[in-house]
């Protein structure tokens, strides 16, 4: 169930094609520069929140309108392995934003996830709807309206070829919903790992080549589908009442960057909780990281919200 939208894109073609192919060095060459300016903003412009929203605006033009090719990075990396030395240049298409993303995290942490990511961007604007986060019965209703809207989709709307294949991500995001309904009835513990399974799960179908949908590929892509339309109609939505939701518990990528970002050079260090009465660095942090004036820096994604606005006396190192 895929419309052609070529006005959807600004950009049709590659911008930088390698050897007169179809496969482009643009998306590298702009992923690069926005790692390397993000984290010297991180650095030099510490508390102030502005170069991020800068980044975080951009980026989310260039993506969506201009990148011509859908740059689902998880999806491609086992067959971008299984492609080298057979045809490296199909192995670099599927491989290059794998490999820049993974090497940038392993150096800064989740700057990805915090400053370039169009989703997270998304998710932060419509938190922003919602100071409150979760704290009212409208959630709950909301969270029910989601669920009918997505099992509406699945049960009559959805494409007859390939019922799981093709509707991997309006699945993913009735998940989502299920465990905000349960986690606002009932609270959970060790919520965060959730989406460590989620990435097993992830991994696993794609070892068995199942074509992975999500959210951000009607985002990327230059189609539209239906799947993933929905799902990020329901990510977006449900982070109008809990922050980041998509982010904390089910994206696979986020995940994998969670594991590979918790060596990362920079890191944001406390000399504890100062003691404000209202929580307010656990209010300012939309992705969970702190509790208690610690921080997780697994879950960090370096948004520099709580050295902005936090009176807690936290510094960054490398």
């Amino acid at each position: 169930m895929d419309v052609e939208l070529p006005f959807f894109k600004i950009i049709t073609r590659p911008l930088i094609p390698i050897h007169g192919s179809w496969v482009d060095a643009f998306p590298v060459v702009v992923m690069f520069v926005f790692f390397i300016v993000s984290a010297l903003l991180l650095i030099v412009a510490v508390k102030k929140t502005t170069g991020r929203r800068i980044v975080q605006s951009v980026s989310l033009f260039i993506f969506v309108f201009l990148i011509h090719r859908c740059l689902c990075v998880i999806r491609g990396w086992a067959y971008g392995i299984i492609e080298i030395g057979r045809d490296d240049l199909v192995a670099f298409e599927n491989l290059c934003m794998f490999v820049l993303i993974i090497g940038f995290t392993l150096l800064f942490g989740r700057i990805f996830c915090g400053w370039i990511c169009p989703l997270g961007f998304l998710q932060e604007l419509s938190g922003h709807l919602n100071r409150k986060q979760d704290r009212n019965m409208g959630a709950l209703i909301l969270y029910v309206l989601l669920l009918i809207i997505a099992v509406g989709y699945l049960v009559f709307f959805r494409p007859a070829t390939d019922f799981f294949t093709e509707n991997l991500a309006a699945i993913w995001s009735v998940i989502l919903v299920l465990f905000l309904i349960l986690f606002r009835l009932r609270p959970i513990r060790r919520t965060k790992n959730l989406k460590y399974y989620s990435l097993t799960a992830w991994v696993m179908l794609g070892l068995l080549s199942v074509y992975l949908t999500n959210p951000w590929c009607v985002l990327y892509g230059d189609e539209l589908d239906y799947s993933s339309l929905l799902a990020l109609f329901v990510v977006v939505s449900a982070a109008s009442v809990h922050s980041m939701a998509w982010c904390r518990y089910l994206c696979p990528l986020g995940a994998l960057l969670a594991l590979v970002g918790r060596t990362g050079m920079i890191k944001l260090h406390s000399n504890g909780c100062k003691g404000c009465i209202n929580r307010q660095c656990e209010q300012v942090c939309s992705s969970g990281a702190l509790k208690n004036g610690e921080i997780e820096m697994a879950e960090c994604v370096l948004c520099g919200e709580c050295i902005a606005k936090c009176n807690m006396d936290i510094k960054i190192c490398s």
